[in-house]
């Protein structure tokens, strides 16, 4: 997963390690300096050739603290009950000089 640079919608592909099929329910949380800033869940993920994708909003960057790094963490129920956490992934952050919302 590529920087995130606030105030941009960048598109967060994630693979999937077991057939899109088996997705039940799944969740990806952004955590920074210890809270979560936000989350994306039913919806806002879609799941396609075996990737959970979504996709951020200028506002949800823009929530981000520049030249830090956000926990990011997907979270898979899958159809047989299981619940499955990834590792985390640590992505650093950077700042855009203008901060209007387009």
């Amino acid at each position: 997963m590529a920087n995130i640079i606030q105030g941009s919608t960048p598109d967060n592909k994630f693979e999937l390690p077991f057939a899109q099929s088996l997705v039940e329910n799944i969740s990806i949380t952004y955590k920074q300096k210890g809270e979560i800033v936000f989350k994306k869940a039913g919806d806002d993920v879609k799941i396609e050739g075996g990737y959970a994708i979504v996709t951020l909003t200028q506002e949800e960057t823009l929530s981000l603290i520049e030249e830090d790094i956000v926990e990011v963490q997907l979270k898979v129920k899958t159809t047989n009950g299981k619940v499955i956490p990834s590792s985390k992934l640590y992505v650093g952050v950077y700042e855009v000089l203008d901060k209007e919302v387009m």
